[in-house]
């Protein structure tokens, strides 16, 4: 009996399911150390019970600017897959809903350059084959919008030509710099510029407010330190070029 694991590669993220019995995700920030993401693969592949006969693949994180280009980035993390399955057949999943073998995918680069969203919306589609439907699909660093009648409908196949038509927005809950989300907002009955700097994110937004747990042991934050509420609020209202002890929890919830 074949096996076949799906492997999504993004900028931030790795994520990885034989769809039966082993689902991993696991944090990393490919533009750090793009040189490690055989070996982080490898690894990945070696909790599998199974070797894969196939690695269906999508990515995103061609587009990490420690690639001079999107073919580039490709290119990497084709070469990172083979040599981390090098016994498996490598097929990717290209925004006109078929998938290339690497070498079409390294013809086609564009094509295969984050088209997970395309795939996810394919997937989707079929939970709504009658009538339009639409897909919001919100992750740590962007929102996809996509309509479908069945099949996707975009507007834009491409990430240059879904920021145009709306339907891809960079807002996140995780990684999203605040100053992205507002230059302005209310402050003591008063409009106020916030800083330019990335001193917070949206997870610290979430974090503050509940709506994600606290992780003290995880320090991939603005200032590198936890992922609590009292160093969210350090970072929250940073972004007033405040400390804490200058903003009351009250006006922070505000």
């Amino acid at each position: 009996m074949s096996t076949c694991i799906g492997l999504d590669i993004g900028g931030a993220n790795i994520k990885l399911s034989n769809g039966v019995d082993r689902t991993i995700e696991i944090a990393f920030p490919l533009w750090k150390s793009p040189e490690t993401l055989a070996a982080t693969l490898t690894s990945l592949g070696a909790l599998l019970s199974t070797p894969p006969d196939t690695v269906a693949l999508t990515m995103t994180g061609e587009l990490a600017d420690c690639f001079r280009t999107k073919a580039d980035g490709v290119e990497h993390i084709l070469n990172s897959v083979e040599a981390a399955f090098p016994n498996s057949i490598v097929r990717i999943w290209q925004t006109g809903a078929e998938v290339f073998n690497a070498e079409e995918a390294r013809e086609f680069p564009i094509l295969v350059a984050a088209a997970n969203w395309h795939a996810l919306a394919m997937w989707a589609g079929r939970a709504c084959p009658q009538g339009t439907s639409l897909l919001i699909d919100i992750g740590s660093t962007t929102t996809d919008i996509i309509l479908s009648n069945g099949t996707p409908i975009p507007e834009g196949g491409t990430d240059p030509a879904r920021l145009l038509s709306g339907e891809l927005v960079y807002t996140g809950v995780r990684r999203t710099p605040l100053c992205a989300v507002a230059q302005h907002i209310e402050f003591r009955g008063q409009p106020v510029g916030v800083a330019a700097e990335l001193f917070a994110t949206t997870r610290d937004v979430h974090v503050w407010l509940g709506s994600l747990s606290e992780d003290p042991e995880d320090v991939d934050t603005a200032n590198n330190r936890p992922a609590t509420r009292e160093f969210a609020r350090d970072r929250l209202v940073r972004m007033l070029c405040a400390d804490a002890d200058e903003i009351d929890e009250l006006e922070t919830d505000e």
